[in-house]
């Protein structure tokens, strides 16, 4: 085929110069190139859908079947019908899953933090808890902490125990400041919220009130104006502690906003629209400093009444769902106050100062927006396969627990691992066939390593990627080296294919751990004289039902029919 071309090549090797190649040589070389895709396969000849691997140890062989991909790492089989850590009932509409994905489903933010931290029992623990997720922490907004059910409800986000669990609004003792320090300097925290009690910011302050029954009466007393935003001198002792509290605790959840771009945090605050809040200057210098406005009225999120709301914040996720101009909304409820029988009047605000759940979703959904966009779940996912894959690598063979190479070829394998998506096992395999190599059938994979040569090196196939099912498992009746009984279980699963004509005319692919029966199976010969032996034999059956066999290189440790060729061992 490549007459006109090797005379060519004489006549340059004569010449000692570069020629202009002849048509006839350039033809060849071309017709080469385009016919190398057909070398040692049929493109008539159907892909099988299944995959197989095979293995033998000195007892016996085996070999494995799959289909479909597993699930991804570390996820659990729950059907969601009940509590995965309790085994309690969900509230219709009011389940949380697991924020680091591992499909289980939990009653309450209590089970959900058992869950990942491990306050369980062992087989209810996650699975997924060593993933370091970025995680969201809710101060001063109340016992329910709303907030925080609704971000732990999205999923991809871990949350912190909610500081008001164990210490409300009083965080002036020690202990409470130490625990509050604590879980701002958590290295995992990657959003947080504030909300510092608001009834000392109100500038309705002193106003006076109407009663359901017609009588005026004079307002709460007035504690702030424009010229004393951090409140009145003149005020009784009482007072002036609460201010003070006030005070502290407002300064503190804007430092932590004003701290947010060298922690590189999210953070947001709310309090109410026309709050004295808004004047400080600690709170303007955050709008210069790109800080959003997000305004809006909880009737806009399934509120009863018109009640309106500022976040102040450095989330466009957040922003975009939350900030809304309110249209006007019929048969909201009036504002009323009323005395109780003790003589104390009654606010209705104040029994609505939790935010309404639309409210809190819509937080949530932006804030996942936004961290997904970053890719924050994501980079961690993949750090953690990478680490898994070099610790795997690094027991299987010298060459892969070099450094560099098991670096370059774990980072490499991860991606790979990303892209197997259950239902994308035909497309996959499909891919697998542009891999095969021209100087035999059988497929590899390789990684370059950055280092002064910028090195190749061959990297096994992710095996452990498929959900496998043994199909042959047998015993020897002889004693023989590994590689001969190696491809003795290749011919053996080669034989059982051919039973059946649902196999013939057909491309499968193999997975083997051995490097030599790799190489056997692709060139169809060996030096070896059993192996010659067997390799006749195999290539018979395969010319017998017009199937072409791909092998592939995996490491021991995947190698999934391992197992099932050591059943027969004393």
């Amino acid at each position: 085929m490549l007459q006109d071309g090797f005379h060519f090549l004489g006549d340059v090797l004569q010449a000692k110069k570069a020629l202009c190649p002849t048509p006839g040589a350039m033809d060849e070389v071309i017709m080469t190139m385009a016919f190398t895709a057909l070398m040692g396969t049929s493109l008539k000849s159907e892909l099988e859908k299944f995959i197989y691997c095979s293995d033998a140890s000195p007892s016996g062989g085996g070999v494995a079947v799959s289909s479909q991909f597993m699930e991804e790492p570390w996820t659990e089989r729950h059907e969601g019908k009940e509590c995965w850590v309790c085994q309690g009932p969900f509230d219709p509409g009011f389940e949380f899953a697991c924020p680091a994905l591992c499909q289980v489903a939990l009653c309450s933010l209590q089970c959900l933090m058992d869950h990942r931290n491990g306050r369980c029992p062992p087989a209810r623990v996650c699975k997924r808890r060593h993933l370091e997720l970025p995680r969201f922490g809710e101060r001063f907004a109340g016992k329910q902490a709303r907030l925080t059910e609704a971000v732990a409800m999205a999923g991809t986000i871990d949350v912190q125990e909610p500081y008001d669990w164990h210490w409300g609004h009083d965080f002036f003792t020690q202990e409470g400041k130490d625990r509050l320090e604590e879980l701002m300097t958590d290295p995992l925290l990657a959003a947080e919220h504030w909300a510092p009690c608001c009834k000392l910011f109100s500038k309705a302050r002193g106003r006076p009130i109407r009663l359901e029954d017609g009588t005026v009466i004079p307002g709460p007393q007035p504690v702030r104006d424009h010229r004393h935003l951090m409140g009145f001198n003149h005020v009784p002792v009482g007072m002036k502690v609460r201010l003070r509290h006030s005070n502290q605790m407002a300064l503190k959840s804007l430092k932590a906003l004003e701290d947010a771009p060298r922690s590189t945090l999210y953070e947001s605050l709310e309090h109410p629209h026309g709050s004295w809040l808004w004047e400080f200057t600690l709170a303007k210098k955050l709008l210069e400093a790109g800080f959003l406005q997000s305004t809006g009225s909880h009737c806009c999120f399934g509120g009863p009444r018109e009640k309106w709301f500022e976040f102040r914040n450095n989330i466009p996720g957040v922003h975009r769902h939350i900030n809304r101009s309110c249209p006007g909304h019929e048969g909201l409820k009036p504002y009323k106050v009323t005395r109780d029988e003790d003589g104390y009047l009654v606010y209705d605000t104040a029994e609505e100062e939790q935010y309404p759940w639309a409210l809190c979703r819509a937080y949530a959904k932006g804030l996942k927006e936004q961290l997904m966009e970053d890719g924050h779940f994501g980079r961690v996912f993949h750090k953690h396969r990478v680490r898994w894959y070099a610790e795997e690598l690094k027991q299987s063979t010298e060459r892969l627990g070099e450094p560099l190479v098991n670096l370059a070829a774990a980072e490499e394998l991860a991606r790979w691992e990303s892209s197997l998506k259950q239902g994308e096992e035909e497309l996959h395999l499909r891919k697998l066939l542009t891999m095969a190599s021209y100087r035999g059938t059988d497929i590899r994979a390789y990684v370059t390593v950055e280092d002064e040569d910028a090195t190749r090196h061959e990297i096994p196939y992710p095996a452990s990627c498929w959900r496998w099912k043994t199909l042959m498992a047998f015993a020897w009746d002889r004693e023989a080296h590994i590689n001969e009984l190696e491809l003795a279980t290749v011919v053996a699963l080669i034989k059982h294919r051919g039973r059946s004509s649902a196999h013939f005319r057909r491309r499968w692919m193999l997975i083997v751990d051995s490097m030599v029966t790799r190489g056997a199976l692709a060139k169809g010969r060996s030096p070896s004289r059993r192996l010659n032996r067997l390799l006749r034999r195999s290539a018979a059956a395969l010319l017998a039902t017009d199937s072409y066999l791909f092998p592939l290189w995996t490491i021991s440790r995947w190698n999934f029919s391992d197992g099932a060729s050591r059943r027969f061992e004393r």
